[in-house]
């Protein structure tokens, strides 16, 4: 062949503007847009932008930076953290991505990285007063009041109008005990910026502490009046009324409390012991239901249930909670003394005789108290009827609980499993999993639609035009040579129509005529677990492991499936092919559902290694990690899924990893 002069200038153009992978795109345009979305706080959109520029420009410290912002304020502290030193690597005199970055590190617990970074950036502008401030805040976290007191100091000097200054500086006062101090640091706040609810919160508080009520009562209004969505703020409030002898008031906030936060076990508590105190007992005994389903081990739930149910005379309900307390905790004497009670009144005499003398060994072993228990009524009073929880108790799970981007309160569950389907269209927004296998059989495939590997549901195709396809490919079975390719047309048709059975016979045909075909074994296996899980759950919808409020994947049903032939399958296709990341997943999808915690994570990893760029599988390690108390990695996979794209994973991370 012969190739004039045009012709190979034209083809080095070709060439090099194959090779340069960007030649088009206008760098500049997207580092704009994603610093208009950062400004626009479109988070998602920013980060999507950004990753644009940064795949390609050389040396894009900007773009790190501004990711890092978008990051952080999606509650990706460890993404952030990652971008701000990817930003210092390159421009290591920055002084707000050192700022940033030991902000970053505070909310991560690292206090003494974020003081190094604070103080690096204060060598290079000694006189910023946001580092100051930032400074002072974490030497306040960290108990450091003198340090503190100094920085907000001098950062107050620098710019007199910094109420968040103020703010700090007057919690600073108040764990001093300087109240007056306080008191006026946050009149200036407020003089400052008229609309800051954490200002009239801060006030309620300190007010409350010196026993103003009405005061802090009106504060606690003024807050939610500009934040009536806090649920913090509700609970400050009731307990404000509660001191005011308001019971009615306080029912009323502590009920938009879990309203608001429907697993805030502390407010479920203690509303308990109020409907408890009203002689509301069945209201109280439906609260308690609730904490004992958030908090499984708190002793005290049950115990205190028990009460309620010997009050109104139900005495094995009473008896079955006491023996769950003392379960919890076998030392507990009262429990002991109170289940004697019960069974007494249920006429065992015996087991009452063994419950006191048990008890009452307990209460001498360590304070030398003996004798017989007392009335129920003594107990009621001691024991269940104590003084309302105050401020210095922990406000348990008091944090919002919606964990989406979109600040709804949604079901955090694991990423579903992946299969071979075909669809009508190809959309951006589709998970989508790259596949030569799949590549190859739509260069032969007979229907008009597109092989992909998925794990949606939503394929754009209609019952009776899957109802049509199959009778084509029943036909095309009928008259052509055996071909595995249509045996697997037509299971995937079977199962997009929910027709298992008939799916997973048509699979085994496709494995009859090629015993080598690694993806029916794969569409053999999802479609049994599909069939399984929907037999149990006959509601339809599989039936995922999903996040509970303690940080543990949530264990609501038990698991009775036998998902054995579903692994056989999984494991005949990777003997065929090894290096199929899809397998690893579903493989490890199904370990998570078996509650085989420590095998999933080593199936996801091994998809990870055949997949760095596999969202789904770092989101569902993550979850498990999560799950297993490994936080740190777990978070660190979130992260990662939400760089790749998995939106989701903020929701996670912003729930569970934002600490």
């Amino acid at each position: 062949m012969i190739l004039n002069r045009k012709t190979i200038v034209l083809t080095f153009i070709l060439v090099l503007f194959l090779t340069t992978g960007y030649g088009q795109i206008n760098l500049d345009y997207f580092s704009r847009q994603g610093q208009k979305a950062v400004l626009k706080h479109n988070y998602t959109e920013a980060i999507e932008n950004l990753n644009v520029v940064i795949r390609r420009k050389n040396k894009p410290f900007e773009e790190y930076f501004l990711r890092g912002i978008a990051k952080y304020n999606l509650g990706d502290h460890r993404g952030a953290l990652k971008d701000f030193s990817q930003t210092l690597s390159i421009h290591p005199f920055y002084t707000q991505a050192l700022h940033y970055r030991g902000v970053t590190y505070s909310v991560l617990m690292e206090k003494n990285k974020a003081i190094q970074d604070f103080n690096e950036a204060l060598e290079f502008d000694p006189y910023n007063a946001k580092v100051l401030m930032s400074r002072g805040a974490v030497y306040l976290q960290m108990n450091k009041l003198d340090k503190a007191l100094k920085d907000l100091d001098k950062a107050i000097m620098i710019d007199s109008d910094m109420a968040l200054a103020y703010l700090n500086r007057a919690i600073v006062y108040k764990e001093k005990e300087k109240y007056a101090k306080a008191l006026e640091d946050l009149n200036e706040v407020l003089d400052i910026d008229k609309f800051n609810k954490k200002a009239y919160a801060q006030r309620g508080l300190l007010k409350y502490e010196m026993g103003w009520y009405e005061k802090a009562l009106a504060d606690f209004n003024e807050a939610l009046e500009l934040a009536g969505d806090n649920p913090r703020f509700y609970y400050y409030r009731g307990l404000t009324k509660y001191q005011l002898n308001d019971i009615e008031g306080t029912l009323s906030d502590y009920s938009k409390v879990v309203q608001l936060d429907p697993t805030n076990a502390l407010t479920y508590y203690n509303r308990a012991i109020l409907y408890s105190q009203v002689k509301e007992y069945d209201k109280a005994i439906s609260d308690l239901n609730r904490v004992s389903q958030l908090n499984p081990n708190n002793v005290l739930t049950y115990f205190n249930r028990a009460h309620l149910h010997y009050e109104k005379g139900n005495y094995d309900k009473a008896i079955e909670d006491y023996t769950k307390a003392i379960e919890l905790f076998p030392a507990f004497a009262k429990a002991y003394l109170m289940r004697a009670s019960a069974r007494a009144q249920k006429g065992n005499q015996q087991g009452a005789k063994r419950d006191r003398q048990k008890g009452n060994r307990i209460m001498s072993k360590h304070d030398n108290q003996k004798g017989e228990s007392g009335s129920v009524s003594d107990w009621m009073d001691s024991t269940y009827f104590k003084k309302i929880i105050e401020f210095e108790s922990k406000f348990q799970n008091a944090e919002a609980t919606a964990g989406g981007i979109n600040k709804k309160d949604m079901g955090i569950t694991s990423e579903k499993m992946f299969s071979f389907r075909l669809k009508k269209d190809i959309k951006k927004e589709d998970k989508n999993r790259i596949s030569s296998f799949a590549t190859d059989f739509n260069m032969k495939n007979p229907l008009n639609s597109t092989l992909v590997v998925s794990n949606t549901k939503n394929t754009g195709l209609h019952a009776d035009t899957l109802k049509q396809r199959l009778e084509k490919i029943d036909s095309l079975i009928n008259t052509s040579a055996p071909s595995p390719n249509l045996y697997m047309l037509k299971g995937m048709l079977h199962q997009m129509l929910q027709n298992y059975s008939s799916a997973m016979s048509a699979y085994t045909m496709a494995t009859v005529n090629d015993e080598d075909y690694y993806p029916a074994h794969i569409n053999r296996a999802v479609a049994l677990a599909r069939m399984k899980e929907e037999h149990k759950n006959t509601r339809g919808e599989l039936q995922d492991v999903s996040l509970g409020e303690d940080n543990r994947l949530s264990d609501n049903q038990e698991n009775s499936i036998d998902y054995t032939p579903v692994l056989e399958d999984l494991n005949k296709a990777l003997k065929i092919n090894p290096d199929i990341p899809e397998i690893w997943y579903n493989k490890g999808n199904i370990h998570l559902q078996m509650k085989n915690f420590t095998e999933a994570v080593k199936d996801y990893t091994r998809a990870i290694e055949k997949d760095a760029n596999y969202a789904e599988a770092y989101y569902n390690r993550g979850l498990t990690l999560i799950y297993l108390q490994d936080r740190h990695r777990g978070c660190l996979d979130m992260s990662e899924a939400g760089e790749l794209g998995l939106k989701e994973a903020y929701k996670v991370i912003e729930r569970y990893c934002d600490e």
